[in-house]
């Protein structure tokens, strides 16, 4: 993780790292919106 933070020359480099911190927090609120309710009908439920 701290590598990220990290430019080529290894200068602490802050923006890119907050840009793709966002983009991956986007790509996992993405994956989690449809999420569809299944249900499951069983001839042993109660």
């Amino acid at each position: 993780m701290n590598q990220e933070r990290l430019n080529g020359s290894g200068y602490p480099d802050p923006t890119p790292y907050e840009a793709f911190k966002s983009m991956e927090k986007e790509e996992r609120q993405a994956r989690r919106a449809y999420r569809p309710i299944v249900y499951i009908c069983s001839p042993y439920a109660g």
